[in-house]
């Protein structure tokens, strides 16, 4: 079976479970737009998904999180930032579906089912991602991945007004800030929404040493952390609930809040 006749049965096996569920289902009419279908939540908020077949390998589901098109200069990708509002991942092995936000991560996600050889705080199980598990969606859900990355960029300029930090705001970077600090430190500032899953709060980290600062705004808590690009190292979550099993390597939500740890 090629890739396109998977991709077909991927939309065909998306389309049924999401009438099994009685959502209401639009698709758009030719092949030109970001998006693969409309649905319509309980609330009548309308999401746009991008569909996507689910690989698994070695106990990890991934999927690709660009497209892919072909010009005369050759091989061209495209993130879907801005563009659409979730992912559905279909894995054919399980005939399960999964429900990634677009502002749950910046570039890569996958999803384990298996126990790694070792344990790591910043796993994201397929199992907490799965469709019935996160339908329908909470309205502050809806109103962050409608939106993207934005709505994050108002709470961190305020509270660093708050915090009388000289800031100016920037485009087309993979920052939205440059905030001054008492010593007149220059700090290149991401804003970015996270997320509460399975007693963390997720946000997407970037492969970018033009970032100093993740200013992470999450709805679900009313605080803004602050995280330095150097604590870590492909990936971060903060806890919030107690964890199963004590481990020294846990980063604390309340470690990070924003008021407590600036200036970085």
């Amino acid at each position: 079976m090629d890739a396109h006749q998977k991709g077909e049965l991927t939309e065909a096996a998306v389309l049924a479970e999401l009438k099994r569920h009685g959502i209401p289902v639009l698709t758009p009419f030719g092949d030109n737009q970001r998006y693969d279908m409309v649905v319509e939540t309980p609330a009548g908020e309308l999401l746009t998904l991008q569909i996507k077949t689910g690989r698994l390998s070695n106990g990890v589901i991934t999927f690709h999180t660009k497209s892919q098109h072909t010009n005369a200069e050759g091989n061209v990708y495209k993130y879907y930032d801005g563009e659409i509002d979730c992912f559905i991942v279909y894995v054919h092995e399980f005939e399960t579906l999964y429900l990634v936000y677009i502002n749950e991560f910046d570039r890569r996600i996958s999803l384990r089912v298996e126990d790694p050889d070792q344990p790591d705080p910043s796993i994201n199980w397929a199992d907490n991602y799965e469709f019935d598990a996160r339908w329908p969606p909470s309205a502050h859900r809806i109103r962050s991945a409608s939106h993207g990355r934005a709505p994050a960029v108002e709470p961190v300029g305020e509270r660093l007004q708050e915090r009388l930090a000289p800031f100016v705001q920037v485009d087309s970077r993979p920052y939205q800030f440059i905030a001054c600090d008492d010593s007149g430190t220059q700090h290149r500032v991401r804003a970015c929404s996270g997320s509460v899953v399975d007693g963390r709060i997720r946000f997407p980290t970037r492969d970018s040493n033009a970032i100093d600062v993740y200013c992470v705004h999450c709805s679900e808590t009313g605080e803004i952390y602050l995280v330095t690009n150097d604590e870590f190292d492909q990936s971060i979550s903060l806890r919030v609930d107690p964890s199963d099993q004590p481990d020294a390597s846990i980063n604390w939500a309340d470690d990070y809040r924003f008021d407590e740890r600036w200036p970085p």
